[in-house]
């Protein structure tokens, strides 16, 4: 057995998402059941660098190339066995990468189900020259006069040299976010094997969810010598990843028949 080729690849190595390497798949057009979740609280949308989620492709590609200039682009399906029947999605596009000297960014997509829109973001930058990286503390004022007062802010366990500070998102309103729960939604991509966790971070008042890792500097440890931050909305990961994979097994199974009425 060999996984579906692509994003998932990994992520969806069950066995009932791995495509047999001499089965010939049907292909299915996985289509869009409803909009990706919208966070504007305060009536301003959850940015990292323009990017939000629920933004499509075309909107990320203009927003990443006029930061960076080139755009990398990751096209790739999902495959789905069941009994010897298999199915895949036609392509859609899962992922963009963008890089420029210490700046980098990936922004990942959720299925077309949910409108292919982003479902998470991780920006990372690292200041090679200390003396030149921004000080702790005005990162901090930054980041608090952009997104509002941290749910978490506070040094990472065990370690003086890395802060953290997180938010969490239930809708338009913040949630309380303890530092354990706060991350419970983030993972890299799109993960079928994480779906309960996304449940669990719906359930808990996080829907959406934004670490920001300050890594302090070694010769000066009152500047940032590194920044990472990331983004992820566990709501329309969780119902991308369940609609889509319904649409996949009806393909293969076909509609549930309804069971005729008995005359009484």
């Amino acid at each position: 057995m060999r996984c579906a080729a692509g994003l998932f690849a990994l992520a969806l190595c069950l066995p009932t998402l791995c495509v047999p390497q001499a089965a010939m798949a049907a292909s299915v057009v996985l289509k869009q059941v409803g909009p990706p979740a919208v966070y504007r609280p305060g009536g301003h949308p959850i940015d990292v660098l323009g990017i939000s989620p629920g933004m499509g492709p075309d909107a990320v590609r203009e927003a990443l190339s006029q930061h960076y200039g080139n755009v990398v682009v990751t096209q790739n399906n999902l495959g789905l066995e069941n009994g010897g029947n298999v199915v895949q999605t036609q392509n859609f596009i899962t992922e963009m990468q963008a890089q420029k000297d210490i700046d980098q960014m990936a922004v990942w997509f959720g299925t077309p189900t949910t409108g292919n829109a982003v479902v998470e973001v991780t920006r990372q930058q690292s200041f090679r020259d200390e003396s030149a990286a921004p000080p702790l503390q005005e990162v901090r004022a930054e980041l608090i006069a952009k997104y509002g007062k941290p749910g978490f802010d506070g040094t990472a366990t065990g370690s003086g040299e890395v802060l953290l500070m997180a938010w969490s998102f239930h809708g338009d309103k913040p949630s309380p976010c303890p530092h354990s729960s706060c991350r419970m939604g983030l993972s890299e991509g799109l993960d079928i094997t994480n779906l309960p966790a996304y449940d669990r971070a719906i359930k808990s008042g996080h829907q959406l969810t934004l670490v920001v890792t300050l890594i302090a500097g070694i010769a000066d440890p009152s500047r940032a010598a590194g920044i990472v931050t990331q983004m992820s909305d566990a709501a329309t990961k969780y119902r991308t990843l369940e609609t889509a994979v319904s649409q996949m097994k009806t393909a293969v199974t076909g509609p549930r028949r309804k069971e005729p009425k008995s005359d009484e």
